[in-house]
C-alpha cells in the first residue's frame, strides 16, 4: 500500500515505516511528516475490523482530546483505494518511553534527572489519567511502555489510545488487552477480552502499581522473597511493605527506599494494596494521590527530602546543602533551572 485515502478518496502517499507491533504498522504521511497512519494488520481487520473503525469514530467525537497534545489520539479514519477501513491518522510524537529512564537507561536520556523529574512526570500521568476518567475513558492497560517523555518539555504523553475502553451516550468498547502485573485481584486468571468493564476502582489499583514501580526504582510492589510470579502474587494479596508480611521485602536496600518515601504515599500504598486488594472502593483516588504527590515534590524543592533517584537517605553534605538551599529567598528558588521546567505542575 503506497497510498491511503480519507473518507472523501482524497489520496495521500506514505512515507517509510515509523514502527511495528502485534496489531497495526505505524507509517509517516509523504505531505504531512507531524502526522503518522495506523494501518491495522489485515488479519486484525478481517477480524474485528467493523468494530474498531466503528470505536476510531466514537473517539474522534470525544472532541476534547482530539487535539489534546498529551494524548496520540485519532484525527480521521484512512481507507484503501477500495474504500476499505484500514486505520487512522494521528498527530507524531516525539519522545522516549518512561521504561526507559529506569536506573540503568536515565543517564542516556536526562543526565542529570532527579527524583523532581520522576514525580514531575507522575503528578502529569495521574492528572491526565483523570481527564480521561471524566469523559468515561479508561486505560485498561497499564505499561510503562505506554507512556512518552517529552525530552524538549518533559511532557508526559499516553500511546496506544486506540486500545482505551471508551463509553459514550451511543456505544461501549471493551479494552481487549492488559498487563498482568498491573492488574488488580478482581480481574486477575481471566482472558483480558472477558473482563467486561473496566472501572474507576480498578484502575487505582493499576495507577498505584505503576507509581510505586518509579518512586522505587522501577521494583515492582508484588516482588517478593517467598513469592510466585507478580500476577500470582496480586492474586494471593500478599504486599510485601506491611509489618505482618514478615522478611518478604526484596534484599538490598527497597526497604530503606521505602522507609524514605513520605508517609502520605506510603499510607496509600499500604491501603491500596491491602484493604484495597478485596474493597476497591478502598484503594487510593486520583485526587488522593495528585495531592500527596505535590507535597513530596515540594518538599524536595525546598530541601526537606532528598531529591536522590536511589531514593536512599542523602549523606551529611546533601543534607546541609539541602538545608542551606531551603534558606534561600524565595526567588533564587524559582529561578532554578528544575523550577522553570516544571512550574506548571501546579496550575
Amino acid at each position: 500500500m503506497q497510498k491511503v485515502f480519507d473518507v472523501n478518496h482524497i489520496s495521500v502517499g506514505l512515507d517509510k515505516k515509523f514502527g511495528s507491533g502485534g496489531e497495526a504498522d505505524i507509517f509517516s504521511l509523504k505531505a504531512k511528516p507531524n502526522i503518522l497512519f495506523k494501518r491495522y494488520h489485515q488479519r486484525v481487520l478481517d477480524k474485528r475490523g467493523q468494530e474498531l473503525s466503528r470505536k476510531v469514530e466514537a473517539m474522534r467525537h470525544i472532541a476534547i482530546f482530539r487535539n489534546n497534545p498529551s494524548l496520540s489520539w485519532p484525527k480521521i479514519s484512512l481507507y484503501n483505494n477500495r474504500r476499505q477501513w484500514v486505520g487512522y491518522a494521528m498527530s507524531r510524537k516525539n519522545g522516549i518511553k518512561f521504561n526507559s529512564l529506569s536506573p540503568m537507561e536515565y543517564k542516556n536520556h536526562i543526565p542529570d534527572m532527579d527524583r523532581l523529574h520522576l514525580v514531575n512526570y507522575l503528578i502529569q500521568f495521574v492528572r491526565l489519567v483523570s481527564e480521561l476518567h471524566a469523559q468515561k475513558v479508561m486505560i485498561g492497560d497499564y505499561n510503562l511502555n505506554n507512556i512518552l517523555i517529552n525530552l524538549k518539555t518533559h511532557q508526559v504523553i499516553l500511546l496506544d489510545c486506540d486500545s482505551f475502553q471508551i463509553d459514550t451516550s451511543e456505544s461501549f468498547f471493551q479494552c481487549l488487552v492488559g498487563s498482568p502485573d498491573t492488574t488488580p485481584r478482581e480481574h486477575q486468571g481471566v482472558p483480558f477480552e472477558t473482563v467486561a468493564c473496566r472501572t474507576s476502582e480498578s484502575e487505582r489499583f493499576s495507577i498505584a502499581v505503576l507509581i510505586f514501580q518509579v518512586l522505587m526504582n522501577w521494583r515492582h510492589p508484588f516482588d517478593m522473597i517467598g513469592g510466585e510470579s507478580r500476577a500470582q502474587n496480586i492474586k494471593n494479596g500478599t504486599f510485601p511493605y506491611t509489618k505482618d508480611s514478615g522478611s518478604k521485602v526484596p534484599k538490598g536496600n527497597a526497604l530503606q527506599m521505602w522507609r524514605n518515601l513520605p508517609y502520605g504515599i506510603r499510607t496509600l500504598f499500604i491501603r491500596t494494596f491491602t484493604e484495597g486488594m478485596d474493597n476497591p472502593k478502598a484503594r487510593a483516588t486520583l485526587s488522593e494521590w495528585i495531592k500527596e504527590l505535590r507535597i513530596y515534590y515540594k518538599k524536595m524543592q525546598q530541601g526537606e527530602l532528598s531529591k536522590e533517584l536511589s531514593g536512599l537517605a542523602p549523606s551529611n553534605q546533601t543534607a546541609k546543602q539541602n538545608q542551606l538551599s531551603a534558606q534561600l529567598p524565595k526567588p533564587m528558588q524559582t529561578a532554578s533551572k528544575i523550577g522553570s521546567l516544571f512550574n506548571n505542575i501546579f496550575k
